[in-house]
């Protein structure tokens, strides 16, 4: 079986049952993989039907850079020697395409987390997908006890769809770590009209930073009284 095929069936059974199926890869890959690429491209086409707005151009070259990195990761539940891609990876999580184009395979990867949880993984063998995972915060929310770039946080805030995505992923996983970050909490606070309608523990965060808000403001004004 070829190298395109198995990624290919690599990503449906990933996404219909949650099953990894993985080889190893070969020591050169193939320059063109066309059948992963189109899979990707029928992904992406479907994904961003649920992005709001108007996310960036995706570039399939980037989003198999995403998948190819995905399978090596999955490989760690077969062999925990870990070896990067011998393989020039041109993505660059500061460029909104790179951010959305590699998002089309590695929001799987809290999925992979939650895998090797299951399976008890060693912490240094998992090494290897935290490291990705920081990396690309977009695609990793869910992931707890990650040290994420701040720069890149950013670059997604930046951007009204992928701001917006990425505050949908941190409702829905209740993942209130993402918020300690303040631009975070300012942008979420800008978009939320009802807060009584959030999840509970955002819910609760958001109403600690609004008497924490009004307390400075009571106390800045009775200063300069």
């Amino acid at each position: 079986m070829s190298v395109d095929e198995q990624l290919v069936i690599f990503l449906n059974d990933l996404r219909e049952t949650g099953r990894l199926r993985v080889a190893p890869l070969p020591a050169e890959l193939p320059h063109a993989m066309p059948l992963a690429r189109q899979q990707l491209i029928e992904l992406e086409e479907i994904s961003r039907l649920d992005f709001p707005g108007h996310p960036p151009e995706f570039d399939p070259e980037i989003g198999l850079e995403g998948l190819l990195q995905l399978y090596q990761l999955a490989r760690l539940f077969l062999d925990s020697s870990f070896a990067p891609l011998n393989r020039e990876m041109r993505a660059n999580p500061l460029q909104l395409r790179a951010l959305y184009s590699m998002d089309v395979a590695l929001r799987f990867l809290p999925q992979l987390i939650r895998l090797a949880n299951a399976a008890e993984m060693p912490a240094d063998v998992q090494q290897p997908l935290l490291e990705v995972a920081r990396s690309w915060p977009l695609s990793s929310v869910g992931i707890g006890s990650l040290e994420i770039d701040t720069q890149v946080v950013d670059i997604i805030l930046g951007c009204r769809s992928l701001r917006l995505e990425y505050l949908d992923r941190i409702l829905a996983t209740e993942q209130t770590e993402r918020l300690n970050y303040e631009p975070v909490l300012d942008a979420l606070r800008a978009e939320v009209s009802c807060p009584q309608m959030l999840p509970g523990k955002i819910q609760t965060l958001l109403e600690k930073d609004h008497q924490l808000m009004r307390i400075s403001t009571e106390g800045t004004l009775n200063d300069g009284e």
